[in-house]
């Protein structure tokens, strides 16, 4: 006895990227010490086919017009949906711009930002010989001027 069966599926295609959520930059601001790491902290999910990875991606510039490649560095995954991933330090007057990228299973991409990049920069650190001419030169004229109060 033959029987045929007909089988019937539905399948839905996954086009919904992923959301990126919570994005925490340790320390926070726009002005770094020289060689200081900066942490990157999100949220990623993907309620359809779950999330494959997510990808911590900077790039730097030493004029803020002439920018290297984008470095791509895997997040890692720490609980639940909260990833982690470093940017190293770098030298003074240093510009640094990153964006962070997630992918679902379905391969389907997200970027935060998804025009513009965050960015900080290094801030240049004053040399102790430089702090010391500087002191030379303050102490000397505030005398003068404490000199000319007591003076008058």
């Amino acid at each position: 006895m033959n029987e045929t069966y007909n089988v019937i599926a539905n399948y839905e295609l996954d086009t919904s990227p992923p959301s990126i959520n919570n994005l925490q930059q340790n320390p926070p601001g726009q002005q770094m010490p020289p060689g200081q790491s900066v942490n990157i902290q999100v949220t990623a999910t993907d309620s359809e086919t779950g999330v494959k990875n997510v990808t911590l991606s900077y790039r730097t510039s030493l004029d803020n017009a002439t920018w290297s490649g984008w470095t791509d560095s895997p997040m890692d995954k720490m609980a639940l949906d909260t990833y982690n991933g470093t940017i190293p330090g770098f030298s003074s007057g240093t510009f640094v711009q990153y964006r962070v990228t997630a992918f679902d299973n379905a391969n389907n991409p997200v970027t935060l930002p998804a025009t513009l990049c965050f960015d900080y920069c290094t801030i240049p650190e004053l040399s102790s010989l430089i702090l010391g001419v500087l002191l030379l030169l303050i102490i000397p004229a505030l005398m003068v001027l404490t000199k000319r109060k007591h003076s008058s």
